[in-house]
């Protein structure tokens, strides 16, 4: 399951690499960086097992490493936060380590994603951030998604796919 773009692979994880992960138990090799797994990151990879141990195997709405190709070295995540609902809808979140921002990774990430749930079906991805995120406000709307409206500690962004 796991799917490359130009210069990522997104690594889809397994439920026994979510535990390790979130346990923090990460080999060297697979390891992002300082201060990996992040404690959003740790929260996504512990919901995603209970997700898992709950109803099963939701991917490709699961989580994801994302990889630099050329180097092999894993420089971020993705998160769905689970299966689409009834009305086709999906959430999702995403973090690259510091030093992979700023060289498109987020953007190409993010649209992979994207292209994820739109081909098998979802009909809304929605992700949120906060007002000061410039930069991951900037990400979103580059790959297509637009503002829909922000409310407290929250911007919302959201794409619709035409399904008709």
């Amino acid at each position: 399951m796991d799917v490359t773009t130009e210069r990522l692979m997104l690594h889809a994880l397994t439920r026994d690499e979510a535990v390790a992960r979130a346990a923090a138990e990460i080999p060297e090799a697979e390891r992002w960086g300082t201060g990996y797994p992040v404690m959003d990151q740790r929260s996504a990879l512990t919901s995603f097992v209970e997700m898992w141990d709950e109803v099963g195997d939701t991917r490709p709405f699961g989580v994801y490493d994302v990889i630099e190709r050329e180097t092999g070295t894993p420089v971020g995540g993705v998160a769905f936060f689970g299966p689409p609902s009834k009305d086709g809808v999906v959430e999702f979140g995403y973090g690259l380590v510091p030093g992979a921002r700023g060289r498109g990774y987020a953007k190409e990430a993010v649209s992979e994603a994207l292209r994820i749930a739109r081909d098998a079906g979802v009909r809304t991805v929605k992700a949120t951030t906060t007002p000061d995120n410039i930069a991951s406000q900037a990400v979103m709307l580059r790959a297509g998604m637009r503002e829909v409206r922000r409310a407290g500690r929250l911007v919302y962004f959201q794409i619709d796919f035409d399904r008709t």
